[in-house]
């Protein structure tokens, strides 16, 4: 996350990793389907909400969708629809890694047929 100010000139960055697949799944699940998920993970707080009927995702802000909590520059936060009244840009990355896994029967045995 980064953001600049342009009444106070001042920047502030941030930079986390979520590293826990089941906070990582359930914040993309909640982004998806708009619904409300707060999950530590390696130290930070993830939270995924609506504000305006639009999805809102930010770290270690509080789950409000007033301009002094969600605009840019008052927190690290993805916040495309807010009405904010301030000078200030913000932008961010978010990489997601992903993997397949194989859901198949994994057996334990050699499999035996016999026919009748």
């Amino acid at each position: 996350f980064e953001s600049f100010d342009f009444d106070t000139k001042l920047s502030k960055s941030y930079d986390t990793v979520c590293s826990d697949q089941i906070v990582v799944n359930a914040v993309l699940r909640s982004l998806q389907y708009g619904s409300v998920y707060t999950g530590n993970c390696d130290g930070n707080t993830w939270r995924s909400f609506t504000c305006n009927q639009r999805r809102v995702l930010c770290v270690n802000c509080k789950l409000s969708c007033l301009p002094t909590v969600s605009c840019p520059s008052t927190s690290f936060t993805f916040n495309s629809c807010q009405n904010c009244k301030i000078r200030a840009a913000a932008s961010a990355i978010l990489r997601v890694k992903y993997s397949t896994v194989d859901l198949s029967p994994q057996f334990t045995q050699s499999l035996v047929v016999k026919s009748s």
